[in-house]
């Protein structure tokens, strides 16, 4: 499946932060990001705001995968273990400051001042007592697409068959590229559904979206209006970017900010997550950008990049013309990194972002 993107316009709202009760720590200030989503179409969408974190601290210490707190949260046991019919929020970590600064990770429970996570394979080695930490839910489907926004954001589709806006998530986990979706879900008589799943089973709070990836949206003759209002990530983003030992592998990634970012602004060099080309023919790392303001289904990439002779290419351009200061990151859409095959094993390589605002 090849993605798709649209217009975004943004408008940044900063409202002054306030402290969390009970806690040293502040709120992010609050940004207001609009979609736009074309008729008869696919549109890349990305999360460029979080849901307002519900706790921001620091940690004391951590033993494997449990981050206890500082101070006294007065948690309750469970409180951000999803629960379907009573706790509907899916949670996740995020280290603020500290070595893993920019890293998330899904909580799996909780008791009055600790947190049990998700590692997913990884280590909470580098993170140390004082490191900053916020608690958020991630953006669901029903929470980005509330039935309140039928209409406005997406349609409601009319039956099981004849399914109006679609909302399709690409295969993270996929290897190779070029990755299909793994689950596509529409709505119908009052909720989420999942094609494949029973059709009385609604997805509006367990289908949770990652904050550093991105969903398509596809209408068939709607034109939508997407509407982000939420919490303006300060800290840095850590993405993982993937590689194989023989063959070329897709991250399907976006960042986490409600302003468009520049190549030069990104990182991706500066962290040593993307490597330079040593032949503009035989490209090593590529990075696809998607028009959403072209119509049109699985549209292919509008612009090729990769980091060659110091300085950031465009395929089809002068090999002299540096495009560094391309806003090629913009607000609410996402991209795919093409990681070329790395000849020694499976990979990962952390992308770091830092926010420029």
């Amino acid at each position: 499946m090849k993605p798709q993107h649209s217009l975004s316009a943004v408008v940044l709202v900063i409202i002054a932060a306030t402290t969390l009760r009970g806690q040293d720590a502040y709120t992010n200030p609050l940004g207001y990001v609009r979609l736009q989503t074309l008729p008869t179409s696919d549109t890349i969408v990305a999360c460029p705001l979080e849901r307002q974190p519900e706790f921001s601290g620091k940690v004391a210490s951590i033993t494997a995968n449990v981050v206890a707190v500082d101070g006294n949260p007065t948690w309750t046991g469970g409180q951000f273990q999803f629960t379907e019919g009573s706790q509907p929020k899916i949670y996740h970590a995020r280290f603020t400051s500290g070595a893993l600064a920019g890293s998330y990770f899904t909580v799996l429970g909780n008791s009055n001042n600790s947190l049990t996570l998700d590692l997913n394979g990884t280590t909470l080695d580098q993170a140390v007592a004082g490191d900053g930490l916020t608690l958020t839910a991630y953006w669901s489907i029903g929470a980005l697409f509330p039935a309140t926004d039928a209409g406005v954001s997406f349609e409601i589709s009319p039956s099981v068959f004849a399914r109006r806006t679609e909302v399709l998530v690409p295969d993270q986990a996929a290897v190779g590229i070029n990755h299909s979706a793994i689950a596509i879900y529409f709505f119908y008589a009052g909720a989420w559904r999942k094609i494949g799943a029973p059709i009385t089973t609604s997805f509006n709070n367990t289908a949770a979206l990652l904050p550093d990836s991105w969903i398509i949206v596809r209408n068939r003759g709607f034109s939508g209006s997407l509407c982000f209002l939420g919490s303006v990530l300060k800290s840095a983003v850590r993405i993982d970017l993937n590689s194989t030992a023989g063959a070329k592998q897709d991250n399907i990634v976006a960042l986490t900010r409600p302003i468009d970012v520049t190549l030069d602004a990104s990182g991706l060099i500066a962290s040593g997550a993307f490597r330079s080309s040593t032949n503009a023919t035989t490209r090593t790392d590529e990075l696809f950008v998607f028009d959403n303001t072209a119509s049109g289904i699985n549209k292919s990439a509008a612009a090729t990049y990769f980091y060659y002779g110091g300085g950031w290419r465009k395929v089809g351009q002068s090999l002299t013309t540096n495009f560094g200061t391309d806003p090629v990151f913009k607000a609410g859409q996402g991209v795919v990194v093409r990681k070329g095959a790395n000849g020694i094993a499976s990979l990962t390589n952390p992308w770091v972002n830092i926010a420029n605002y």
